[in-house]
């Protein structure tokens, strides 16, 4: 009688509540999952007395807690474990590295003068930056002839001169070093074609 008397208690207060929480959480995805859980406390209470007395004489003894495993098996495990860990971290690192390179270069051909941008970087074990390389290509305005023969622009290629290639390197590597505190000897640029 007492098991029963214990098992309408544990139900009755388990329905409170319920009720209480089924009012304060909002109608939306997470109301399903409310219910599912508060379900499964009223199949508990039910199910563990009926349980007890049931299996009353039995000892129910889990030795999973005492489980050891092999050594062979224990560092064949612990190196899969390794080399999965490791591998993650490496195509990390790749996804980090690339999201750099491509912030830098998306950076530096906003510099004017600059037409298109290659960026490589290497990082430290930490992953911070250790060094850029930026291979800059440079924009020359099309030569465009007008009508009634007068030339706006020449009509042969001039390469960049080296005032402009000194602007658009002190543009890049201030802007890499105000985006990742990175010195300037550790920006390396190169000019294509020019």
């Amino acid at each position: 009688m007492n098991v029963l008397y214990g098992m309408v208690r544990n139900l009755l207060v388990i329905i409170i509540i319920s009720s209480f929480l089924e009012l304060l959480v909002p109608e939306g995805r997470i109301k399903p999952f409310v219910r599912l859980a508060v379900g499964l406390f009223i199949l508990i209470a039910i199910l563990s007395p009926t349980l007890n007395l049931l299996s009353k004489n039995q000892d129910l003894k889990v030795n999973l807690w005492d489980y050891q495993m092999e050594e062979g098996i224990k560092q064949e495990v612990q190196e899969k474990g390794k080399n999965l860990n490791q591998q993650m971290m490496d195509t990390g690192e790749n996804i980090i590295k690339d999201k750099i390179q491509g912030q830098i270069s998306a950076v530096s051909n906003l510099v004017p003068g600059v037409h298109d941008v290659e960026t490589q970087v290497q990082m430290e074990p930490s992953g911070d930056l250790k060094k850029v390389k930026i291979t800059v290509r440079t924009t020359q305005p099309d030569r465009v002839n007008t009508v009634q023969g007068i030339n706006v622009f020449s009509s042969t290629e001039e390469p960049i001169i080296e005032v402009d290639q000194k602007q658009i390197k002190n543009k890049i590597t201030q802007v890499i070093n105000n985006l990742y505190g990175l010195p300037s000897n550790d920006v390396e640029i190169e000019f294509e074609g020019g």
